[in-house]
């Protein structure tokens, strides 16, 4: 922990010196504020939102975002609504009542208490490391074939400049059946060490999802403890850090609103940063490494936003934790001689960089944007035929179906100029678990050498209630795995919010077709369905 505390002392004090650079709002900056979860529906709504040009676009590719941050931009609404989205406006802006007022936030607050439970009939995939996972982006939940459930809570404290935040639940899941000799041979050869394949036994326990303290210094926020992350503008995943993989332990710095940089903000606009510290679980090759990344964003436009990141792992087993820590941050070249896990071995480092933009002449119905990242160059810029993309479009409105919307992305990492082994992508030669916390990608569920693609029909339906139509498509090389693999699926939902927002209802069925012969001699078939409710008691104070 004294190195820990040694070179975060170090990492504060070089972004405190950027704290009185002039913040877009700095006065209503200087309290805590409590974070939003990924998987709540309100990101789906304000992007909706923005790109009908109902709002002024938030920072897609960096998240969480605070309630702060979605009351600033609730703030900067544009006054031109369609009225196929107005009754979507007033909920959202229901939600954030005390932040638009200009009220403390509430000093405690229940924000909801959910429950769901899900029935797999048929064998679902499990590893999307190495093969595929049925059920995605679901904080590394258990899902097996049989009843899987949830029931949990999550609340949140706010005292000046401190905040607290808690998401628990109990899950539960049933054993699931070990995987045949084929596959773990299959896996032992692909990762180059010996494997015996994941332990898929019963669950019955309680699990924090994320628990955080926060503290507040202007409009910078630094908390700790276990948190998710989103870094990109897609729906299907992000390429570098997602909501596929349990959340991690680490340390956070955040920009929570947008700042201005002299100089630089004049070509480029606001940004807002995020920077990142944590260890990862369920490796032995080297056993606990740790990862670090930053991110900034900027939006030159209210039209275009920019992002550039990066990740490195680093350290684990008995390497030097704080001089590969120093070397890993400032390192941007390869040593001559280094070998993976060697003494002048940097750390497994990968570059991001994404962008979302509205068409001009279509700017309230089409929005394209890029999710990339590379393993082995600075950015995908220098390099986009070594990076994995995520391509994306969202059409707003369907022509003469205004409450209809439809959203295509296309992730890829079967790259043209690398290897099609599924060894550069999501892996390192001294890091076998590869880029995974607990066994899940860290990244995008497509995977190693893979090609994917999602599609989404949602019909909105009076204020935030849904009917949505997704269809799920992955495909995976045969020089990667023994008679390559492919996976198929199909899933209708809705959502359903009634008693003024404060119960949520979502229903969801999904059939799968999967084909792995290093699996099942044959395609699978499963059919899962999901029922989950959600109440939101009225928030303490003026709510």
């Amino acid at each position: 922990m004294k190195k820990v505390q040694l070179i975060f002392t170090g990492v504060l004090a070089l972004f405190a010196l950027c704290l009185p650079l002039q913040a877009e709002e700095h006065a209503a900056s200087s309290a805590a504020s409590a974070q939003v979860p990924l998987d709540n529906w309100l990101y789906q709504a304000v992007d909706r939102l923005s790109a009908v040009g109902c709002l002024q676009p938030g920072f897609a590719g960096l998240r969480p975002w605070t309630r702060r941050e979605f009351a600033r931009i609730l703030r900067n609404d544009s006054n031109v609504c369609p009225e196929s989205v107005r009754s979507l406006l007033d909920k959202v802006r229901e939600e954030f009542a005390t932040e638009l007022a200009g009220e403390g936030t509430p000093r405690v607050t229940i924000d909801s208490i959910y429950v769901r439970g899900t029935h797999i009939a048929g064998q679902p995939l499990e590893d999307d490391f190495h093969f595929g996972r049925s059920i995605v982006n679901d904080f590394g939940r258990p899902a097996h074939e049989g009843v899987n459930a949830v029931a949990g809570f999550r609340a949140s404290a706010t005292a000046g400049p401190l905040g607290v935040s808690v998401r628990g639940e109990y899950q539960h899941a049933p054993s699931a059946a070990a995987l045949p000799q084929t596959a773990v041979a299959e896996m032992s050869r692909i990762d180059s060490v010996p494997r015996t394949g994941p332990t898929l036994g019963r669950v019955n326990n309680f699990k924090l999802i994320e628990a955080t303290a926060a503290v507040a210094l202007r409009s910078v926020q630094f908390s700790v403890g276990k948190q998710s992350l989103m870094w990109g503008p897609g729906r299907s995943g992000a390429m570098l850090v997602g909501q596929n993989a349990e959340p991690l332990y680490m340390l956070r710095l955040s920009q929570t609103t947008p700042w201005r940089i002299p100089i630089l903000s004049r070509v480029l606009g606001p940004a807002r940063w995020d920077a990142f510290m944590g260890k990862l679980s369920g490796h032995r090759n080297p056993r606990s490494p740790w990862i670090h990344g930053q991110k900034i964003s900027f939006q030159p436009t209210e039209n275009l936003e920019l992002g550039f990141a990066r990740t490195v792992m680093f350290a684990g087993g008995d390497r030097p934790w704080a001089s590969r820590f120093w070397r890993s941050f400032w390192s941007v070249g390869n040593h001559i001689n280094t070998t993976p896990g060697g003494r002048f071995d940097i750390g497994d480092r990968r570059g991001g960089f994404d962008l979302k933009y509205r068409v001009p002449g279509l700017r309230n119905w089409l929005t394209i944007y890029n999710d990339a990242f590379t393993d082995d160059d600075p950015s995908p810029l220098s390099a986009p035929a070594r990076s994995g993309m995520t391509h994306g479009l969202y059409l707003t409105r369907v022509p003469r179906v205004p409450k209809l919307d439809f959203r295509l992305e296309m992730a890829y990492t079967a790259a043209l100029d690398t290897p099609p082994n599924g060894q550069f992508f999501y892996v390192n030669g001294a890091y076998r678990e590869g880029y995974t916390n607990k066994g899940r990608l860290l990244g995008h569920w497509v995977g190693r050498q893979g090609r994917a693609y999602q599609g989404w029909l949602t019909y909105w339906l009076r204020g935030t209630s849904k009917v949505e139509l997704s269809y799920r498509r992955l495909v995976v090389g045969r020089d990667y795995i023994t008679g390559g693999g492919r996976q198929q699926s199909l899933s209708v939902g809705t959502q359903l919010f009634s008693l003024q927002n404060s119960l949520i209802a979502a229903v969801q069925v999904q059939a799968e077709q999967w084909r792995y012969s290093v699996l099942a001699p044959t395609s699978r078939r499963n059919v899962s369905a999901s029922l989950g409710f959600e109440y939101r008691p009225r928030r303490c104070g003026s709510r």
